[in-house]
């Protein structure tokens, strides 16, 4: 079965394990103060 190599596949490869991870935080200053409809009752 062929392969595909090039300079940097292992970086690239594994760039998801190097990448830190945030929480978001919610800025109520910011944000929109909408009302939004209940989700219909099928998606819940």
């Amino acid at each position: 079965m062929p392969t595909l190599d090039f300079k940097g596949k292992q970086f690239i490869y594994g760039h998801h394990l190097t990448v830190p991870i945030r929480t978001l935080k919610i800025d109520t200053e910011k944000s929109l103060n909408m009302c939004l409809p209940p989700p219909p009752k099928n998606l819940r």
